[in-house]
C-alpha cells in the first residue's frame, strides 16, 4: 500500500489515458461498424435521444436550407440575365453611335467618301506597280 501512495498521480494519468483510448475505440466501432456490440450501444444511447422539438427544429433547418439553395440558384440565374442584358445594351449603344455617325452626313457624301476610298486604294496598288517599273 505504501508504494501506491507515492504513485497515485501516475496511476490516475494511466487510467485516464486508457479510458480515453477505450472511448475512442467504442465511438469508432459504433460509427464504422455495421452491427456494433450491445455494450457500446448502451454507452452512446443517451446521444440518440430525439424529441419532437428536435425533429421540428431539424425539419425547419432543412426547409431553410432548401429555400437558401433555391434563392442562390435564382440569384445566379438573375446574374446571368443581367450579364446578357449588359452585352445587349452595349451592342445597342455601339449600333446607335454608328447610326448617328452615318446619319450625320448625307447619303451622297457617304457614297463620295466610299468612292474616294476605293479610288485611293486602287491608286496605291498602281503606285506600287509604277514604283517597281521605274526602278528597272
Amino acid at each position: 500500500m505504501f508504494l501506491w501512495c507515492h504513485q497515485v498521480n501516475q496511476v490516475i494519468i494511466i487510467q485516464r489515458a486508457w479510458r480515453a483510448h477505450k472511448a475512442r475505440l467504442d465511438l469508432r466501432s459504433i460509427t464504422h461498424q455495421e452491427n456494433p456490440p450491445m455494450p457500446v450501444i448502451r454507452k452512446f444511447i443517451h446521444l440518440l435521444d430525439v424529441s419532437a422539438g428536435d425533429l421540428d427544429e431539424e425539419f425547419r433547418l432543412q426547409r431553410i436550407k432548401s429555400d437558401m439553395v433555391k434563392t442562390i440558384r435564382h440569384t445566379h440565374q438573375l446574374e446571368k440575365n443581367v450579364d446578357e442584358l449588359d452585352v445587349k445594351i452595349g451592342l445597342l449603344v455601339h449600333n446607335r453611335i454608328t447610326l448617328q455617325v452615318t446619319h450625320r452626313f448625307p447619303v451622297s457624301y457617304i457614297a463620295d467618301v466610299l468612292t474616294l476610298y476605293e479610288l485611293t486604294h486602287k491608286w496605291m496598288q498602281y503606285e506600287h506597280v509604277l514604283a517597281v517599273g521605274t526602278k528597272l
